[in-house]
């Protein structure tokens, strides 16, 4: 996750500033050594919210630690109740951001499915047209089952 993750990031609207957290992991910093712990930093930061389970405390299933920070909008911004908003969040405000419980943020965001995914608008459109049932039966297809 984390090499191809932080080549996504890099000089994109996605890294915000996690140099401020982290440091400059880039070719910019001419010091090899803090590179490397920066981009160490990240990855450790990133694997965590990777594996972070849902505002419910569940697992999120094929969600979670699947390489993929879901929650990012076209336009490069990050949606709060996600992995993206969570990394967003972290870059901004440091390590208090990640929170103790290890739990995606609570979001009133229709476009944030439980375990943190985008919905994409005909999922929302549907939910609109059909009251919250439609919404609801793709929660729980998308949901894994408990054995």
């Amino acid at each position: 996750m984390l090499a191809s993750l932080l080549l996504d990031i890099e000089g994109t609207v996605l890294c915000f500033d996690a140099n401020k957290q982290l440091g400059d992991w880039t070719i910019n910093n001419p010091d090899r050594d803090a590179r490397a712990d920066a981009a160490y930093n990240a990855g450790k930061v990133l694997n965590w919210i990777d594996s972070s389970l849902d505002y419910d405390g569940r697992s999120r299933g094929g969600q979670a630690n699947n390489g993929d920070l879901e929650g990012i909008t076209r336009s490069g911004d990050a949606r709060h109740g996600t992995p993206a908003g969570m990394w967003k969040d972290f870059t901004e405000q440091g390590y208090s951001a990640l929170r103790d419980d290890h739990r995606l943020d609570t979001t009133q965001d229709r476009h944030v499915s439980p375990t943190g995914a985008n919905y994409d608008n005909s999922t929302v459109r549907l939910s609109d047209n059909n009251g919250d049932k439609g919404r609801k039966e793709h929660e729980l297809n998308s949901r894994p089952h408990a054995n």
